[in-house]
């Protein structure tokens, strides 16, 4: 029996209908879904009534949004088949996801086992696959280091460049043994990156992990996603993450380099939504997030001179509290990203 955690928080009918009917249509039928309603409106929540009348639905409602991590959170502990499954209710999967992953299973006995994906943002697709011609690859020992190095970079090794480009962040398009996410779990305090943190953590807790060169799932991006766009909860995020970060570089000095990369780009996109704080609210914010000791416990394992030149500029300007002069390469930053769309519409 496989678990299927589904996260619903005021998702539109036609979209949830949409994801639903891909799972019902799988091939292989030995599966229970478990939507986890997270607060949401009563049109949603009577929406949800309808569908408990299929054998194969639970809904579980809660009655203040939590986000998504504890909902996923709830889904697991509300649920006992030996493998678990997550979908996203605005995505759908391949009618043969949960057929395939079972029979990677029987004969890998991974303790995970991925499937690719499709990236699909309005018209625009863009598969994320393995590059080579084999069916699936089998990861142990080492190895394993190799997918945490792709999981923060989304990069392959010299190892293992079949990984290059290969997008296995999100928590989606894997077949999880129970035994080894009951002790992971999600991390409420963190809404952005959540999934890769979840991961980590299950990648680092396996003995063995298969990827199959498939797609089979369809992830939608939306404009209003967590990293896109103003979001007020991305600063308590960002805090919270820094534990995380700043332990696993102790823990794991060989993923330093992966780290420094994961951790540039979470401080870049808490940055970028600076863009929509009132000029007078900036400079606090910007001491709350990088006065911290966390924060400047990390940037002491951090060389510097590795990073890109545009990158050590923003962590130099941080290391010396230069806020005044960040708030102003925001100012430029965005002056530039809003005057170009104005030179390609009149030809310039």
């Amino acid at each position: 029996m496989i678990d299927i955690i589904i996260p619903v928080y005021n998702t539109r009918k036609e979209l949830l209908d949409r994801c639903l009917k891909s799972i019902l249509d799988q091939s292989f039928h030995d599966f229970l879904i478990t939507i986890v309603d997270d607060g949401s409106g009563e049109e949603t929540k009577e929406l949800l009534r309808k569908y408990e009348d299929n054998t194969k639905v639970s809904v579980i409602y809660n009655k203040n949004n939590q986000g998504v991590s504890e909902a996923r959170n709830t889904g697991i502990l509300a649920t006992s088949s030996e493998f678990v499954v997550f979908v996203d209710a605005d995505d759908t999967v391949d009618s043969h996801f949960l057929q395939d992953a079972m029979k990677v299973y029987e004969e890998t006995e991974a303790d995970i086992v991925v499937g690719c994906l499709e990236y699909i943002s309005g018209n625009s697709i863009t598969k994320h696959t393995l590059k080579t011609n084999e069916e699936y690859l089998t990861y142990s020992g080492k190895e394993i280091f190799d997918l945490l190095n792709n999981l923060l970079t989304n990069e392959g090794t010299i190892s293992h460049r079949e990984l290059r480009g290969f997008f296995n962040g999100a928590p989606v398009a894997k077949l999880y043994k129970r035994d080894l996410i009951n002790s992971v779990q999600f991390t409420k305090a963190i809404s952005v990156y959540e999934d890769i943190i979840f991961n980590f953590n299950a990648f680092i807790k396996s003995n063995k992990i298969t990827i199959v060169n498939e797609i089979w799932y369809q992830y939608y991006q939306y404009s209003n996603s967590a990293i896109h766009g103003f979001n007020s909860s991305l600063l308590d995020s960002y805090i919270n993450t820094l534990p995380f970060i700043n332990n696993a570089m102790k823990e794991y000095p060989m993923l330093e380099e992966s780290l420094t990369h994961f951790f540039i780009v979470e401080t870049k996109t808490l940055l970028r939504n600076y863009f929509y704080y009132p000029i007078k609210s900036k400079h606090e914010k910007l001491k709350v997030s990088f006065d911290n000791h966390v924060f400047r416990d990390i940037i002491k394992n951090i060389n510097i001179n590795t990073l890109s030149n545009g990158d050590r500029f923003i962590l130099i300007l941080l290391i010396n509290r230069n806020y005044g002069l960040i708030i102003l390469a925001l100012w430029a930053y965005r002056m530039v990203h809003l005057i170009r769309p104005v030179k390609l519409l009149m030809n310039i």
